[in-house]
């Protein structure tokens, strides 16, 4: 799971790369292909090693990494918001847990009336709440 502080340093190395799409552009003679970085206020080309155009793997490699930096924003933004329903659940998780601690209190409570009544010769719990409401009338 990534913590909140390995979730910072992610941001902040994003923050530190060129801003806007990378794309790879391979001219006409695929001798020095090159990873075009637009952004809004830059236009960088970092050409590659000439080996690179030859190996698929390498090319692979930096296509995820272009594409990779599109991608981090949308994954940082899906990580809080999980992060964020994960604590809003732990809440809810305590309030229901809360609520199932109190009705097993009164549950324990009604079994622990119940055996009163009966030790009150055999009373039919019905007809022991009839006469608790009688009596509640009368005081």
């Amino acid at each position: 799971m990534i913590d909140s502080k390995r979730l910072e340093q992610i941001k902040a190395g994003y923050e530190l790369t060129t801003p806007g799409k990378w794309t790879i552009h391979y001219p006409q003679s695929r001798s020095k292909p090159q990873i075009v970085l637009v952004g809004k206020d830059a236009y960088l080309e970092c050409w590659i090693a000439q080996a690179f155009a030859r190996d698929s793997q390498a090319r692979d490699d930096i296509q995820f990494a272009c594409d990779a930096h599109q991608d981090i924003p949308e994954l940082i933004s899906e990580v809080e918001r999980l992060k964020y329903n994960e604590a809003a659940l732990f809440k809810e998780r305590a309030v229901i847990l809360g609520e199932f601690e109190r009705l097993q209190a009164i549950e324990r409570e009604f079994e622990a009336l119940r055996g009163e009544l009966r030790q009150l010769g055999g009373l039919d719990y019905r007809e022991g709440i009839k006469q608790f409401r009688e009596a509640m009338e009368q005081a």
